[in-house]
């Protein structure tokens, strides 16, 4: 199993203003470096066959990361390399830029994939109920959600006949109000030890192998 850096991201729930995500605000206020300058701001808009601009999906890229807005959710992902503090020192920022703004909770998600059928990941999802069936099975999925007193993790497993692969997927959740909070919990749980956590039940609950 590989960890996919560019599919794990953190997310936090909260009545965010759009205009944030636009070069002339992170160019001012997020963006740290006196080299950056607006046209140095990647933006995306996908539609997501929405009939609403509202419900759109706005993204902006620059220093190795991207963000999404889409809703109430707005997302830090990498765009490049393995370095989780980059999504923790932006998000922290914004929020701290931001104080007022209503929120939540926030997740972590790592996204582990394999690119083949894993038959340890096979294993764990039992189909023989429909064996009997005149149907192709192409796809399978699993969830399980565990609470760990000051957060729940899901794991989330998936097996693509289609396309030959599968992965695991898994979402630290925190229920959280303000920044104060938000800022208490990134520092006992940060990404760099979720993700350790994450590695230990592949490895020792589903005796897989992880690279990152």
């Amino acid at each position: 199993m590989k960890l996919n850096y560019s599919e794990s991201s953190l997310v936090i729930i909260g009545s965010w203003n759009p205009s944030i995500v636009n070069p002339p605000w992170i160019g001012t206020h997020l963006i740290e470096a006196t080299d950056f300058d607006n046209q140095s701001i990647k933006m995306d808009l996908v539609g997501n066959n929405t009939l609403s601009i509202r419900d759109a999906s706005i993204s902006a890229s620059f220093d190795g990361i991207k963000i999404i807005l889409i809703g109430n959710r707005l997302e830090f992902r990498l765009e490049m390399g393995d370095d989780f503090n980059l999504l923790e020192k932006y998000a922290l920022k914004t929020f701290r830029l931001l104080p007022n703004t209503f929120v939540t909770g926030y997740g972590i998600n790592f996204h582990f994939y394999d690119e083949r059928i894993n038959e340890t990941i096979l294993n764990t999802i039992d189909t023989k109920i429909f064996s009997d069936l005149n149907m192709q099975l192409i796809t399978q999925q699993s969830n399980l959600g565990f609470n760990l007193d000051d957060m729940v993790m899901n794991i989330s497993t998936n097996i693509d006949k289609q396309n030959n692969a599968s992965g695991v997927g898994f979402n630290f959740h925190f229920n959280i109000d303000r920044l104060s909070i938000f800022e208490s919990l990134l520092s006992q749980h940060s990404m760099f030890n979720l993700k350790e956590r994450a590695i230990n039940v592949l490895s020792d609950v589903y005796g897989l192998k992880v690279e990152v």
